[in-house]
């Protein structure tokens, strides 16, 4: 059964990390993918959230993707992309910190 994590399913991790040479369980893809989901969401990102009550950071207003205003309803695969190289990157034994970035109120 496939379970929406973050930006990204369980099963297009198994296969992005298959397709790297890693084999991932589904148990453990899932914890992977919250775990790099938990990073991606403590980062500071260009634009605003289209939503103010929308829980994820993405889609948002106002982003460039190689000078082309995005649609303010897509998630770029890019992000999609990081998640599953953070998440990865967690499968392999790396340390991912939290990061911090500083905003005005």
């Amino acid at each position: 059964m496939t379970v929406t994590i973050g930006y990204t399913t369980d099963d297009a991790f198994i296969a992005f990390a298959l397709a790297r040479g890693v084999t991932v369980t589904t148990p453990n893809a899932s914890i992977y993918l919250t775990k790099a989901f938990d990073f991606m969401e403590a980062q500071c990102w260009t634009g605003q959230k289209t939503d103010y009550a929308q829980a994820n950071d993405w889609p948002r207003n106002g982003v460039y993707v190689d000078y082309v205003l995005l649609d303010s309803a897509t998630v770029p695969v890019g992000i999609v992309k990081a998640q599953h190289v953070v998440a990865l990157s967690i499968a392999n034994g790396f340390e991912i910190g939290r990061a911090s970035c500083r905003e005005r109120v």
